[in-house]
């Protein structure tokens, strides 16, 4: 759909990345902040669009049950409605130390700035390309951004690859359930 030259837009900012951007009236972000548990949160996110948060429903939205079980990181709910309306939800739990926990914040507001749209500027700002990398390394390499514009040096573990982490996650989950069986 080509939009309209007069298309109504709004301006959104992502705090965490610095960034803002005109979106269509129909879009909205929203960042819910810090959560204790990534899994009641997306289910309550959910309840609230009128979807059925279940363990497969998860799984279809493409939302990893390893991410919500480990209770690590962030997570970006993408809501597209029938009438045109497209929701970007985040939420985050804290992380320690601090640059942790910015690039985790600046990676979930990258996931929303892409899927309303802003994603040519984004790539602008971070100088590489969504298109050439898995959408989870290009929202890391927003994270590092956000860790660049303040100064602060990339932690080891926010070098790790999207996948690795995925990797780790669930062997931790693993761990989890083989300690609580004993």
């Amino acid at each position: 759909m080509v939009p309209h030259i007069f298309e109504r837009k709004k301006e959104v900012y992502f705090q965490i990345l610095m960034f803002e951007g005109k979106v269509p009236v129909t879009c909205t972000f929203f960042d819910k902040g810090y959560t204790i548990s990534l899994e009641e949160s997306t289910r309550q996110c959910l309840r609230t669009y009128g979807i059925d948060p279940t363990d497969q429903a998860l799984e279809a939205l493409g939302i990893p049950m390893i991410v919500l079980k480990h209770n690590q990181g962030g997570l970006f709910i993408p809501v597209s409605m029938t009438n045109g309306r497209k929701d970007g939800i985040i939420f985050y739990n804290q992380l320690y130390p601090s640059p942790n926990d910015i690039f985790n914040r600046a990676h979930e507001e990258a996931h929303a700035a892409v899927f309303l749209g802003l994603g040519k500027g984004l790539e602008r700002l971070l100088g590489s390309s969504y298109n050439s990398l898995h959408e989870e390394d290009f929202c890391d390499s927003a994270g590092r951004h956000a860790l660049h514009i303040r100064g602060i040096d990339v932690p080891s573990e926010c070098a790790t690859p999207y996948e690795e982490r995925l990797k780790i996650a669930a062997h931790m989950v693993s761990l989890k359930q083989s300690l609580s069986n004993s």
